[in-house]
């Protein structure tokens, strides 16, 4: 089976939509009604925490001799990691754009 023959799509200069202008109320998630950076981040925690404790209940589950597929577990499990390593990484590029901020001179 060969693959299909995919070609990229042309780009032509003016058809992307504008952006709409931005000012400090908006980043916050203030005028647009969306949630602000904050609640986002505490959010996407909350579901990475709740990934971690989905994982470990299903094993807990298949070690206990329940009707738990080993394939459930694992897919839980593995979801569970890249949670944690999307977490660290979002971490770790904060910790960054501090450090960087912190050393600029005004």
């Amino acid at each position: 089976m060969s693959a299909p023959n995919l070609q990229p799509l042309p780009f032509v200069p003016g058809t992307l939509p504008a952006l709409p202008a931005m000012d400090a109320g908006t980043i916050a998630g203030e005028s647009t009604g969306a949630p602000a950076f904050g609640e986002l981040l505490q959010q996407f925690l909350s579901e990475s925490v709740a990934q971690q404790s989905r994982g470990q209940e299903l094993l807990r589950s298949h070690l206990a001799g329940e009707n738990v597929s080993q394939i459930e577990v694992m897919t839980a499990l593995k979801k569970a990691e890249l949670s944690l390593q999307l977490t660290m990484q979002i971490r770790n590029k904060l910790l960054e754009g501090f450090r960087e901020l912190k050393q600029m001179q005004i």
